[in-house]
């Protein structure tokens, strides 16, 4: 998995793009790729249009890094989900 952050200006908001398969091998980096961009930015933008598989391990990250975003008052934005991680990146509708 590759992972590259790019920051705006004035640390306002920072682009994490991941690339490759998001699973229990790489679930780690991607925690601290996200944990120091959520915490250095007021918005970060997580772009996974690179991301060719995700498994529930994939998962944890993700809820991480939005806990702590609300936490600080900062925002994560998860953008480009590919059409086979939407099951797991995105919510249930309410019965």
């Amino acid at each position: 998995m590759d992972i590259t952050v790019c920051a705006g200006p004035a640390l306002r908001r920072g682009v994490i793009t991941v690339c490759g398969e998001l699973d229990i091998d790489t679930a780690a980096d991607l925690r601290h790729a996200l944990t120091a961009a959520v915490a250095m930015y007021e918005e970060t933008v997580l772009d996974l249009a690179g991301v060719d598989f995700c498994d529930c391990a994939g998962i944890g990250p993700l809820i991480a890094a939005r806990n702590l975003a609300r936490r600080r008052g900062h925002r994560l934005h998860v953008r480009r989900i590919p059409g086979h991680c939407s099951g797991c990146c995105t919510s249930p509708t309410p019965a």
